[in-house]
């Protein structure tokens, strides 16, 4: 069965740590692959915020034209959000992408349509350095992102797994690219999806 998997990367930067996980993803991962950047960059709009123009109390999707028509497609088996820590917290246009689920408030209250998305495979790609791996090491916010993360997991329909949640912290110390068990972490997550 070919599958497809969307990735939601939550880095403005395409050369940097969170980029470089991604494409180490894409080398082991044996299907399809798309990119919903969150950012605007690499020629994406990126994700706006609602602007609770009304336009989902009239139609069943939200009307903004940018990356989250990509992701209420729902036409991918597997999802993984790819994102650095900034403040304890995944970056602020990640929040833009929780707010655009209000369209399934408006549809389900204003136009008795309740969004039934397909269940998915989902995998969680968290990159920090500094104060940032403090928080999910145990001290202050625990687990913040990752809550987050599971909001957004939640809304598509998504299962995430413990075993599905990679943390590539103290980034400042320790280079990604010689990060072997975080390396080995990717390239197991890729293999997991393969089957």
């Amino acid at each position: 069965m070919n599958k497809k998997c969307l990735i939601i990367n939550g880095s403005p930067k395409l050369n940097g740590n969170t980029y470089f996980l991604i494409n180490e993803f894409k080398k082991h991962y044996a299907h399809s692959v798309e990119i919903v950047n969150v950012f605007p960059i690499a020629n994406d709009k990126g994700i706006s915020s609602c602007i609770d123009c009304g336009g989902c109390s009239i139609n069943q999707y939200c009307c903004l034209n940018d990356g989250f028509k990509k992701i209420i497609a729902d036409d991918y088996e597997q999802i993984i959000i790819a994102s650095p820590i900034y403040q304890s917290n995944l970056p602020g246009p990640m929040f833009n992408l929780i707010n655009r689920f209000n369209f399934t408030y408006n549809n389900k209250v204003k136009l008795n349509i309740i969004n039934n998305f397909k269940n998915k495979q989902s995998g969680l790609i968290l990159v920090g350095g500094g104060g940032a791996c403090k928080v999910l090491q145990g001290e202050n916010n625990q687990d913040l992102p990752i809550k987050q993360a599971q909001y957004i997991f939640k809304k598509l329909n998504a299962t995430l797994n413990s075993s599905d949640i990679i943390l590539c912290l103290n980034t400042d110390e320790i280079m990604v690219q010689t990060n072997l068990p975080v390396l080995e972490a990717i390239k197991n997550l890729a293999l997991r999806f393969n089957n």
